[in-house]
């Protein structure tokens, strides 16, 4: 590429590499990686013409989706009095609500690659599904806190936390 003094790299991260869910901080931690590596190509390859691309889709029903899914409900049970058992169950009941509303297949995220392959020139990043949209667009305009707060209550943390408190009430 260098050679011919064009081309493109694409890399399949995720939104998860923005947006870190609880329990999948070591997943979140490699999409965030790969962020990294992609934006700091980018700068490099410029003088080559050579575009890298990011493909950050949002949850997509897949094999390692599913495998991940049955994990996590394996985890909340076996989780028994962990004092993160709570949290396990909220992040299972996040996740099952997600599958069922998730419309998105992998040929959607393939049509999302070849856009990037074909568009001229490429954008940066190209998110897939409405989600990692609209959870890149928070991720922007809210501040830590805000996002924080929005986040525990969309994932029911608050009543995980208020369980624990009358738990250790006296």
């Amino acid at each position: 590429m260098r050679e011919r003094r064009r081309g493109r790299i694409i890399n399949m991260s995720s939104i998860s590499g923005k947006i870190a869910l609880p329990l999948m901080g070591a997943y979140s931690s490699s999409k965030h990686a790969v962020e990294a590596i992609s934006d700091a190509m980018r700068l490099e390859l410029y003088p080559f013409n050579i575009a890298v691309i990011l493909i950050e889709p949002g949850y997509i029903e897949t094999s390692m989706n599913r495998t991940a899914a049955e994990l996590s409900s394996a985890y909340a049970k076996a989780a028994g009095q962990s004092p993160y058992r709570g949290v396990y169950e909220a992040f299972l009941e996040h996740w099952q609500e997600t599958r069922k509303k998730s419309k998105y297949t992998p040929e959607d995220c393939a049509r999302v690659v070849l856009q990037a392959i074909e568009e001229t020139p490429p954008r940066a990043r190209y998110l897939v599904t409405s989600s990692a949209r609209i959870g890149a667009l928070m991720r922007r305009v809210m501040s830590d806190r805000a996002f924080d707060r929005s986040m525990r209550k969309r994932l029911g943390l608050e009543a995980v936390r208020n369980g624990i408190e009358k738990e250790t009430r006296p």
